[in-house]
């Protein structure tokens, strides 16, 4: 099984060529990509460093020896610019709801099939491949199939304003994430989000053991628990339709009263991560650091995945060139690591040389045309 042979040098090129994805995420500039990725990086360094234990950046502030939850990062980045710019728009610009009818009439129709079939092309293998990328999870696997649709969508004005397709993009790759998340933490023991984090310690907590040798000593419970995620797809669409009308009336609830309860949700979703209110600050730095992102046009999605994958990339290369006293070879000979470093270089060269070329003829195009 080639679970068996995977290493330090192995899982270090896997994760950072999860990391070079964050090229895709600069299509309209590669510098303000990097420096996103760049400020997830150096995020990632505050408290206790992973080999030795001692404590960095943190100005001698315990809250900071465990450094940021990446849950408190994305409500501070997420929540609150959204918040500050929902509560300066104008509330009569809002768009109306149409009221929800009977069960056939949340239904999509069959010229709305036809517009998702791309868009759930998109999102399935992007979610799928990155659940077997360690830590990413569905929020970045939804973030990046919405943006790969729009670049991709005839119509990408209308997204953001209940296009279809932008919603069936990130839905597909945020339900595609949990069967991909499964394969490493099933084969490596490595978690590819935060729910399979948590189902590896209740595996534990029963005696059973993450990895592979799960298939060899407990293979009826491995395939069991693979097999159970058909039933949940089915659960979930029972489920969703017969709660979509309740909650499409949460979204006629006036802002006045909206703004508030999702203000006061932020602030008792980051102190409930760790029960300390110091997490409380860190998500309103987080939020004021999203909105000068967004005012400066720099993309949120690679400082998150930067967040989520910057951990376990360090560890992996401290602990292969520990190993290997030094020697940078290791990551070249060992023939896995070797295939992801190559797959990096090729989405380097893929976002650096030929999307480009490829929007610059898009654009001459549709000069053309008009």
């Amino acid at each position: 099984m080639p679970a068996f042979n995977f290493r330090a040098p192995d899982l270090f090129s896997l994760v950072f060529f999860g990391l070079t994805i964050i090229c895709s995420f600069a299509a309209k500039s590669m510098i303000k990509g990097l420096m996103s990725a760049a400020i997830g990086l150096m995020v990632m360094t505050i408290g206790q460093d992973p080999m030795m234990g001692t404590a960095r950046f943190t100005f001698d502030n315990v809250n900071l020896l465990a450094g940021a939850h990446f849950l408190t990062a994305m409500i501070g980045l997420f929540a609150i610019p959204q918040l500050v710019v929902t509560i300066c728009e104008d509330v009569s610009r809002a768009p109306v709801l149409q009221k929800v009818g009977s069960l056939l009439s949340v239904l999509p129709r069959l010229s709305d099939l036809r517009r998702i079939i791309r868009p759930v092309m998109i999102g399935s293998p992007i979610g799928s491949f990155l659940g077997l990328l360690p830590g990413a999870g569905g929020p970045i696997a939804a973030f990046i199939s919405y943006d790969y649709a729009k670049k991709s969508s005839k119509q990408p004005d209308e997204f953001g304003k209940g296009s279809v397709e932008g919603i069936a993009a990130p839905e597909s790759a945020n339900n595609a994430v949990t069967g991909g998340a499964l394969i490493p933490m099933m084969t490596l023991s490595i978690p590819g989000d935060p729910v399979t984090a948590i189902l590896i310690g209740a595996l534990l907590v029963h005696g059973l053991a993450p990895g592979p040798l799960l298939f060899l000593e407990r293979g009826d419970f491995a395939y069991g628990l693979i097999f159970s995620f058909f039933w949940a797809n089915i659960f979930n669409l029972v489920i969703a339709l017969l709660g979509v009308g309740v909650l499409v009336k949460l979204l006629k609830t006036p802002r006045a009263f909206m703004m508030p309860t999702i203000a006061v949700l932020c602030i008792i979703g980051s102190y409930s991560l760790r029960n300390n209110f110091f997490d409380i600050y860190i998500m309103l730095a987080f939020g004021v650091l999203g909105l000068i992102m967004r005012w400066a046009d720099i993309p949120v999605v690679p400082l998150l995945l930067a967040l989520v994958l910057g951990k376990p990339l360090e560890e992996h290369l401290r602990v292969a060139l520990t190993a290997s006293q030094g020697d940078y070879t290791i990551f070249f000979t060992s023939p896995f690591s070797l295939f992801f470093l190559i797959l990096s270089a090729l989405s380097i060269v893929w976002s650096l040389v030929i999307e480009p070329r490829r929007e610059r003829s898009k654009q001459i195009r549709m000069a053309n045309g008009a």
